[in-house]
């Protein structure tokens, strides 16, 4: 029964995200258009329409391929492309991406990376769509004029990345559920953005399927530092910090 749901549900999402696609082409096509002929007298509930449509369906294309995302992993069909990777650009360069996302809320990211440049056998895409996650929730949920710090260091046999806000917290109550799909805490993202309750869970089973870890330490009201692990070993054992 559940490998039927989780069938229907990868087909769903799969399906619905051409024309989803089509959607958010062409109404960002259309905004595009309006936006160049600024002189053409348009109606600004027209322009606020085209707005609308087009930030809607992005966040359900979002939503879709986030759906897509776990039902594969819940039935077991996480792909990874493990290759190795300079894991440190990886990690600046998606601190650079959504440094533009953190400005528009007059937040700074902070990076603090404690090591060398270091390959690490890993899938670099998903590894990213690990990182974009952790850091957009930190943006996503911390106040303006803030700062959010991404922390990277060597412990052990593992390197450890530490996302840390100084946002709104998580309740200690909440905390066990959060990487579960469709649990949410309370907390609520301060400029409107959407949640899923999708974001943690496929974090959580990306980083388990590179053997590593991921959790979360949390003051309500003042802040939170998610982190995840990854080995620092690849095949052979030849990879060094």
């Amino acid at each position: 029964m559940v490998e039927e749901k989780n069938e229907l549900l990868g087909i769903a999402a799969h399906d619905l995200r051409t024309p989803a696609g089509t959607i958010l082409g062409f109404s960002g096509l259309l905004k595009e258009i309006i936006d160049e002929k600024s002189n053409i007298d348009l109606d600004n509930e027209l322009r606020d329409y085209t707005t609308i449509i087009n930030r809607e369906s992005a966040k359900m294309l979002q939503m879709l391929g986030e759906l897509l995302d776990i039902s594969k992993i819940e039935a077991g069909k996480l792909d990874l492309k493990k290759q190795e990777t300079d894991y440190v650009s990886l990690l600046l360069q998606n601190i650079s991406i959504n440094d533009y996302l953190a400005r528009k809320k007059r937040i700074r990211i902070l990076s603090k990376v404690e090591l060398s440049d270091h390959n690490l056998f890993i899938d670099p895409g998903k590894i990213d769509q690990v990182l974009s996650n952790l850091i957009g929730n930190a943006i996503k949920y911390s106040y303006p004029d803030s700062e959010i710090t991404v922390r990277v260091f060597k412990e052990k046999d593992d390197i450890v990345t530490q996302v840390i806000d100084h946002g709104q917290g998580i309740q200690s109550k909440e905390i066990s559920q959060i990487f579960y799909p469709f649990k949410k805490s309370s907390a609520r993202p301060t400029n409107g953005e959407s949640s899923h309750g999708l974001g943690l869970a496929i974090v959580k089973k990306i980083v388990e399927g590179h053997n590593g870890r991921v959790g979360v330490t949390s003051d309500y009201g003042r802040g939170s530092l998610f982190y995840f692990t990854l080995p620092c070993t690849g095949p052979g054992d030849q990879i060094n910090a």
